[in-house]
């Protein structure tokens, strides 16, 4: 009986369709076609997936720019929103939304779960700029203060994550 061909060990009468190599059902790659052997599939990651960490240091650098400088304008504003605390909810799901697209723009709209990564950090980033800015940290205080407040920081995070994710 014929052996696969890189499982000497395993027999099978499978073979390829393109080169008529033997292979094992844990080797074969179904195709429209019919079964082919991993070589003739050409099995390869899809480009949105295939992230190299050239686009890591452009998405932390962007990242890091995009969550300390929104963050540094969110604690700076904070004085201006406290009169209407339903401003600071929408402050940090569009900061949200600008560090998830601009991380995402700026890899080329590729997707992974270290991108997201990044992308959460960068806003905890913001998150904790703006407080270094705001007096005596209000803008968290007011954002954090409740179960409220945080549903809306979940909510940001979800929006951001899913940019890149």
């Amino acid at each position: 009986m014929p052996q696969c061909y890189y499982h000497p060990n395993v027999e099978t009468n499978l073979a390829c369709g393109k080169c008529g190599r033997y292979v094992c059902p844990r080797c074969m790659v179904q195709t429209p076609v019919g079964v082919r052997c991993p070589e003739c599939a050409q099995v390869r990651r899809l480009p949105t997936f295939d992230v190299h960490a050239s686009h890591y240091l452009r998405a932390a650098l962007v990242g890091g720019v995009l969550g300390g400088g929104t963050g540094a304008i969110w604690g700076l504003i904070t004085p201006w929103l406290d009169f209407f605390w339903a401003l600071h909810y929408a402050v940090v799901l569009g900061i949200a939304y600008l560090v998830g697209e601009g991380v995402s723009l700026s890899v080329n709209r590729k997707r992974g779960t270290g991108l997201a990564v990044i992308v959460a950090i960068s806003l905890a980033l913001a998150m904790g700029i703006s407080a270094v800015f705001s007096e005596g940290f209000s803008a968290l205080r007011t954002l954090l203060g409740g179960i409220f407040g945080l549903v809306f920081v979940g909510v940001a995070f979800y929006i951001a994550i899913q940019r890149v994710r």
